[in-house]
């Protein structure tokens, strides 16, 4: 059979199509939600919002002193304004009010506990060292985790730490940060309805007694048929996954803009070793997310072959995709960490990604989070690949 006569079983079943639906739905109305959860105060001395579509042309005037480069001097310009207010509070709604976010970088920079930590910004002279404060907060937030990192990580860490580019780039870019977050929803959303559609892969034909007949075919027209029932599974979950995304980019960054893009990502993620910009950090999320949501529903086909049954597939394939997601919450030992963040459901949370500071031995090489799953999704495809098709005729012709 042909991709199109896969495709049409594969999307013949009423919770397919309703559940696909869903999702699109779903995904429209959290970029709706998204967009209006953007917000920015009215005045300093005020509790109430400007929101969504509202709240752009006042974030649009506020970020212009902001807007570009981060130099020192914009950094010392700030920090002596924050200091003209006697009150901490004061002090941080009024220059969070003129200078958006500088607080919250200068904060994170200089207010820590150990080597080169202040206790208040009141205590600090001169932002002039503010790009060397970040390499001091990175050591900090190694040696007080309860992660236990080797020698050579925490080296490999500080290493990628100091050649990030600076002075970072700054504009407005909560917008791409929203965005992430909503689709990370819509992930999962996927990769569930692509487990439901894996489990009845290859037990299709089993179930239908047709299995009998098509083994009497030759072998490579078998095989050439498990190949189409793999690429008719990867499109129909393509299909949902990139309109539901396309929509909700056109709606957030059509409502605020696209500004922020080459916003260097440590304005928020202010310890993250990656050297990206938002745009560059969206196409690497967008990469692990295509790989992980492949390696899950090929792994989940895979399972379905060996055990040609529905329901047992769907369980083990749902507990084993998304129970690295839940035992990351628990403080677990540093090594076993660092494996379940190469797990292909939380390589499709970006945040997770940005804010890892997990390096990997890979020969002489010291690789991210990051590029040590796209190496080890790679070879896990290409194996389930090359292996799914043959024993689909192994187990045709045992029955």
């Amino acid at each position: 059979m042909g991709i199109k006569e896969e495709y049409k079983k594969i999307i013949t079943p009423l919770y397919v199509k309703i559940f696909s639906c869903l999702i699109v739905i779903m995904s429209v109305a959290m970029a709706f939600t998204s967009l209006n959860s953007i917000t920015i105060l009215d005045k300093p001395d005020s509790t109430s919002y400007l929101r969504g579509l509202k709240a752009r042309e006042s974030i649009e005037l506020r970020f212009e002193s902001i807007d570009g480069e981060m130099t020192t001097e914009k950094l010392n310009q700030v920090l002596s304004y924050y200091k003209t207010f006697s009150n901490v509070d004061e002090a941080e709604n009024n220059t969070n009010f003129k200078y958006p976010g500088i607080v919250n970088l200068l904060s994170k920079a200089y207010i820590f506990e150990g080597e080169g930590g202040f206790k208040s910004l009141y205590d600090v002279e001169s932002a002039d060292d503010f790009y060397r404060q970040r390499v001091y907060a990175i050591k900090n937030q190694l040696i007080t985790s309860e992660s236990r990192y080797s020698q050579w990580e925490i080296d490999g860490i500080i290493s990628e730490a100091e050649k990030t580019a600076i002075p970072f780039r700054y504009s407005f870019s909560r917008h791409w940060v929203n965005f992430w977050k909503s689709v990370g929803i819509v992930n999962i959303m996927v990769i569930i309805l692509g487990l439901f559609m894996a489990s009845e892969l290859f037990s299709f034909e089993k179930r239908c007694n047709m299995d009998l007949i098509l083994v009497t075919g030759k072998i490579r027209d078998i095989s050439k048929m498990a190949v189409n029932k793999l690429l008719a599974l990867l499109t129909m979950v393509m299909q949902v996954y990139l309109l539901s995304v396309v929509l909700m980019a056109l709606i957030i960054f059509v409502g605020m803009g696209i500004q922020g893009w080459d916003s260097s990502i440590q304005i928020i993620y202010f310890t993250s070793i990656y050297n990206l910009n938002f745009l560059e950090a969206t196409i690497m999320w967008f990469i692990t997310t295509i790989l992980g949501i492949i390696v899950i529903i090929y792994g989940a086909a895979f399972l379905n072959l060996l055990l040609r049954n529905r329901f047992s597939t769907l369980v083990i394939s749902i507990i084993t995709a998304f129970l690295p997601l839940v035992l990351l919450r628990f403080p677990l030992p540093h090594g076993i960490i660092k494996v379940l963040k190469l797990f292909p459901v939380n390589m499709s949370n970006v945040i997770l990604i940005l804010n890892s500071l997990e390096q990997f031995r890979f020969g002489f090489l010291n690789l991210s989070v990051t590029n040590m799953f796209v190496i080890v999704s790679m070879i896990i495809i290409i194996l389930l690949i090359k292996v799914i098709p043959d024993l689909f005729f192994k187990f045709l012709s045992r029955e």
